[in-house]
């Protein structure tokens, strides 16, 4: 099961590095994935963005008040700290007000897909992937994405581009964790639903070699990919979680 990985990075790692192992045996044998070598592969090919200039700026959500930083990186405009709207399906974590102050809200996938303010939205996994790259690599873009304080073991960043990604953590069905240790923004893309693995003619059940074979979900549409920050490195993973009961952090994206 998917959510049994909470508090490790190296563990929820390790999973989906089995399940991308198996769709890559799978893929090859049907003959439908030639150059398996990475879950990033699919999105790496295509977007490149090298224009690292960083513009900061600032955004006021008429909706109440907050005012909220914003940093130009490349050509993407972004909300440069997670969004603390409150809206119900949203989560404190802990229940404390204070760290919703500092890291932001979670709200479930439902939520986050139309919680983002008017001329804002959630980003794709294409919209990170361009970041990604505009930065550094899926390897790498983390360490200069995340803030310089407030991730444990040594975790910090060094927020070269004004990003200032902090480790909110998730709350789940069984409660809250990971705050201090990873962070965890959810993405538009969900999974294709009738699937419940990676066989067969529907290959939209998969995102670049993850999909819902061994997360224990019986349908594809049960869950929706977010990418990841962790306190051990700078790799940007990807994740399928479960949409109606965990809460993500929400990073608005301005629409172009």
């Amino acid at each position: 099961m998917i959510q049994i990985l909470r508090n490790k990075c190296a563990a929820i790692r390790i999973h989906f590095s089995i399940i991308f192992a198996a769709a890559a045996i799978i893929f090859t044998v049907l003959g439908g994935m030639d150059d398996v070598r990475s879950y990033q592969n699919v999105f790496d090919k295509q977007i490149t963005n090298t224009n690292k200039t960083r513009i900061n700026g600032s955004f006021v959500d008429q909706r109440d008040g907050k005012i909220y930083r914003t940093v130009k990186i490349g050509n993407q405009t972004w909300m440069a700290e997670n969004l603390n709207y409150k809206i119900s399906n949203s989560w404190c974590y802990d229940n404390d007000n204070s760290n919703c102050e500092k890291y932001g809200r979670l709200y479930d996938w439902n939520t986050a897909v139309r919680v983002c303010p008017a001329g804002w939205r959630l980003p794709s996994l294409q919209d990170w992937m361009i970041l990604i790259n505009a930065v550094s690599n899926v390897e790498m873009a983390g360490i200069e994405l995340k803030s310089t304080i407030g991730w444990s073991n040594n975790g910090n960043g060094t927020d070269k581009f004004g990003f200032s990604a902090l480790p909110g953590g998730a709350f789940f069905s069984t409660g809250f964790s990971g705050v201090g240790g990873y962070g965890n923004w959810w993405t538009t893309i969900e999974g294709y639903p009738g699937d419940d693995n990676c066989w067969g003619p529907r290959t939209k059940g998969y995102i670049g070699g993850i999909c819902c074979w061994g997360t224990g979900a019986e349908d594809c549409g049960d869950l929706a990919y977010s990418r990841t920050m962790c306190d051990e490195d700078g790799f940007i993973g990807l994740e399928l979680r479960y949409k109606n009961d965990t809460g993500l952090s929400v990073r608005c994206l301005l629409k172009e």
